[in-house]
C-alpha cells in the first residue's frame, strides 16, 4: 500500500484541478471542443490506416489456386533448392549434435575417473 500512497495524492490533485477548471461553463465548452477535435483526428488516422491496409492487400493479392499450382509444379526449381538447403542444414545439425555428444561423453568419463579416484582413497 505504501507504493500507492504518493499516486493517490497525485490523482486526488488531478481530480481537484480538473473539477476547479471545469467549474466554469466556457472551460467546459473548450474542453469539449478539444475532445471532439481529438476524436476527429483519431478517426481520420484510423480510416487512413484501414485504407492503407486494404490497398496493400489488393496490390499483393494472388489466388490460392496460383499458390497451389506454383507449389505443386514439377518444374519448380525453388522447391528442389529448398530440399538441398534442408539437407545441408540437417548435416550441420547432425555435426553439432555429434560434438555435443562427444563433450558429454568426455564429461561423463572425467566424472567416472574422479569417482574411481575417490573410491581408491
Amino acid at each position: 500500500m505504501a507504493k500507492l500512497k504518493g499516486k493517490g495524492v497525485v490523482l486526488a490533485g488531478l481530480v481537484a484541478g480538473a473539477a476547479s477548471l471545469l467549474s466554469k461553463k466556457e472551460n467546459r465548452d473548450k474542453a469539449m471542443e478539444y475532445l471532439s477535435v481529438a476524436k476527429e483526428k483519431a478517426m481520420q488516422y484510423v480510416e487512413a490506416g484501414k485504407q492503407n491496409a486494404t490497398s496493400a492487400t489488393t496490390e499483393n493479392d494472388f489466388s490460392l489456386k496460383d499458390a497451389a499450382e506454383g507449389a505443386a509444379s514439377e518444374l519448380n526449381e525453388e522447391i528442389n533448392g529448398n530440399e538441398m538447403i534442408g539437407e545441408g542444414a540437417q548435416q550441420l545439425v547432425n555435426a553439432f549434435n555429434a560434438e555435443q555428444d562427444q563433450e558429454q561423453d568426455q564429461e561423463q568419463d572425467q566424472e567416472q575417473e574422479q569417482e574411481q579416484e575417490q573410491e581408491r582413497k
